[in-house]
């Protein structure tokens, strides 16, 4: 069973508790978990969250970026941090928990006052989608 999430915006002691709740709830194993955006990938939070707290490691933890990620340094922090979350790319076909998984995070509306250039969908990430 994949437990999904989304918007967590850096609080990812929510994905540990939501984990624990699904458990409890469903009664069945979870093989993976999967945040649907906003992870909120930026340093400071997952580094104090996944380096300095001593948090063991958890389930396969998979994430598609949303409009609130650190996009200036997106693709050094999924590298840095690559051991303990997975990004999965606009585009991709993944098997997660057995399941075959079309990835296509971002947003599709843009307000260049709020939304990062590269948060954006852009037609040809759809097009890749549907090859």
């Amino acid at each position: 069973m994949i437990l999904l999430l989304s918007d967590v915006h850096c609080r990812y002691d929510v994905i540990d508790r939501q984990l624990a709740h699904a458990t409890d709830e469903a009664g069945d194993e979870i093989s993976d978990i999967l945040v649907l955006g906003d992870l909120g990938l930026f340093e400071p939070f997952m580094r104090r969250f996944f380096r300095n707290s001593g948090r063991p490691r958890g389930k396969p933890t998979h994430f598609i970026e949303g409009n609130h990620e650190d996009f200036a340094n997106f693709d050094r922090l999924v590298e840095r941090y690559r051991d303990v979350i997975t990004h999965l790319p606009r585009g991709t076909v993944h098997t997660i928990g057995g399941v075959p998984t079309l990835a296509l995070g971002g947003v599709c509306y843009m307000d260049a006052h709020t939304t990062p250039l590269r948060a954006e969908i852009r037609p040809q990430d759809v097009d890749r989608c549907l090859a």
